[in-house]
């Protein structure tokens, strides 16, 4: 129950801008990085490959592109027709997927968890109930706080990875 002094809970929307679907996917990986440090704690000290991902990738202004790349792998449409797109939220999930597909490519499939995570709560829900709820509260905060955030970097380009698989199967890419 909602205070009465507090702005009400606004309703959940079917469809989210590409803009609001970023913001959902980064808070969901920054949110989710407690329940999965603990599995990953030993090849977390050695590599440091899950919080560079979890914390420094997802929680800064470099991956825009990135998003759109996903986004571009899901839906199969290129970044410049994405600007009015609207994704539901079983899309976003698959465009975070995708995301940390990209990222696994780029260091080597050293966050292959972070693959299997989704994966595995894509096939199984009941048996990652505390991830969902992670993405049910993100998606929460992102309708109430976030929902005209127009931050988004259109301009943003891929880098150049030194293991990155260019789809050369769709689109003019010459």
């Amino acid at each position: 129950m909602w205070n009465i002094m507090e702005t009400p809970p606004k309703q959940i929307p079917e469809t989210f801008s590409v803009e609001q679907a970023y913001v959902i996917g980064m808070l969901f990986f920054l949110n989710l990085w407690s329940l999965v440090e603990p599995r990953v704690i030993e090849e977390e000290q050695k590599l440091g490959t899950y919080s560079l991902f979890f914390i420094e990738v997802c929680s800064g202004d470099e991956c825009y592109a990135e998003w759109n790349e996903a986004i571009h792998r899901v839906l199969h449409i290129p970044k410049e027709g994405q600007r009015l797109v609207q994704l539901s939220l079983s899309e976003i999930f698959l465009c975070a997927l995708e995301f940390c597909k990209l990222h696994n490519e780029r260091y080597e499939s050293r966050i292959a968890y972070a693959v299997h995570l989704l994966e595995s709560m894509q096939k199984d829900p009941e048996n990652y109930k505390k991830e969902w709820a992670v993405w049910q509260d993100v998606v929460e905060q992102t309708v109430n706080k976030y929902m005209n955030s127009n931050e988004f970097d259109w301009s943003d380009e891929l880098p150049t990875w030194p293991n990155q698989k260019t789809d050369t199967s769709i689109g003019d890419n010459s």
